[in-house]
């Protein structure tokens, strides 16, 4: 049986950079209490500091 972690690459780690909190690890979003979805990029909004912070992932319809 595969792992899912095992399936995907994992993205580039993303802190805040108001107080370089982990907002994302390479595969979960952790720290974040709102996402915003914009056009072409995703945000979210730093548990600790409420400062938006840029996600590497997009919306598709």
């Amino acid at each position: 049986m595969t792992n899912v972690a095992q399936l995907q690459q994992p993205r580039p780690e993303v802190a805040c950079q108001k107080c370089e909190n982990t907002v994302f690890d390479g595969l979960v979003i952790k720290q974040v209490t709102v996402i915003r979805l914009l056009p072409h990029a995703a945000q979210g909004k730093c548990k600790r500091c409420k400062t938006w912070v840029d996600l590497p992932m997009q919306y598709k319809t």
